[in-house]
């Protein structure tokens, strides 16, 4: 279900509102038994032009995306004829902005 604000083609998807149930049991640390912030996907639009720098070779630079922002990082097949990309970010509110942060250096350094 989209939220209610889209920025820049950018969208917030809450896990517990993907018609697939509730996520709490992976939101629960059972070593310690506190709760995590509840999940979130960032949809993020990658131009064309830019899809190969953010992928890297090999998807090296969307390994190393990863990597240093801790985020879940997929990149969508293209769905629209022009070639565009959807990046699909997960992860804590931090790790989401750290990956969105590389991620937009990819595609202005383009």
């Amino acid at each position: 279900m989209h939220s209610s604000r889209s920025h820049y083609g950018y969208d917030s998807y809450s896990m517990e509102d993907n018609g697939y149930g509730s996520m709490s049991s992976y939101a629960t640390n059972l070593y310690e038994g506190h709760r995590l912030p509840p999940l979130s996907t960032l949809e993020m639009v990658v131009p064309a032009n830019a899809v190969g720098k953010v992928m890297g070779k090999g998807g090296a630079n969307l390994a190393n995306i990863r990597k240093i922002s801790g985020a879940t990082v997929e990149i969508s097949e293209s769905k629209s004829y022009r070639g565009d990309r959807v990046a699909l970010i997960s992860g804590t509110s931090e790790e989401k902005r750290a990956a969105e942060n590389l991620i937009q250096a990819f595609i202005t350094a383009t």
